[in-house]
């Protein structure tokens, strides 16, 4: 079971949700999840969690289950967008900072948590999963949730967007078919998605359409 690093609490569809009841969901398989993401979390928590020990678990955990789960469709997706120099970078940098924060050793019986970002993200991811018509919450949109949040302290957001991997271009491979996701909505030439965004610089939107040369974004304030 995780432990609750706060008191938080999140709304959703007219219900409160704190943290503790979201954690106590977590170490065991969620079935509002993926099979992919339970299983990017399950690798996080019993193989990263263990291999550089820590009492809570935060979303660079997260990036580095999805760098290691090469077979993972979100992968995919990031070795189709950034070079091998990029994703060499990232899982780099990654992996050095949670090592140098990495404690000696833990108790067996202690318990661990998700800190209050990891919590927030994937409560937050589901306005993607909604958004795109998804039944289940995948890595997909946790990611995609990670990318469209512009804070200024979103470092991973700055990284992924310096590698070649924006949320316009992961939203594009998400709903053009391009990599297969199932449960998502796919845009087509007769029927392209219409999607509000909130990004840099206020609301927009952004058009998604398949032409003959491939899947093509197109971002406006009206269509």
């Amino acid at each position: 079971m995780l432990l609750p690093e706060t008191n938080l609490f999140f709304e959703k569809k007219g219900c409160i949700i704190g943290i503790e009841t979201f954690n106590k969901r977590i170490m065991t398989q969620n079935e509002n999840y993926t099979n992919e993401l339970n299983r990017l979390l399950g690798f996080m928590e019993n193989t990263l969690g263990k291999e550089m020990p820590t009492p809570v678990l935060t979303i660079e955990y997260f990036i580095l289950a999805i760098f290691d789960q090469k077979d993972s469709t979100v992968y995919k997706i990031i070795d189709d967008c950034c070079s091998n120099m990029a994703k060499s970078r990232i899982y780099t940098t990654y992996r050095q900072i949670l090592q140098g924060r990495a404690l000696s050793a833990i108790k067996p019986n202690r318990e661990i948590k998700y800190d209050s970002k990891l919590t927030e993200t994937l409560l937050g991811a589901n306005k993607e999963k909604e958004m795109l018509g998804a039944e289940k919450l995948g890595s997909e949109h946790v990611l995609l949730h990670i990318l469209a949040d512009d804070s200024p302290d979103n470092s991973i957001r700055k990284v992924f967007n310096g590698a070649g991997l924006s949320y316009p271009v992961l939203l594009e491979k998400i709903t053009s078919g391009s990599v297969k996701i199932s449960g998502n909505k796919v845009a087509n030439n007769s029927n392209p998605l219409n999607i509000n965004v909130a990004g840099e610089g206020g609301d927009s939107s952004i058009k998604i359409i398949n032409t003959p040369g491939g899947p093509v974004v197109i971002k406006s304030a009206s269509f």
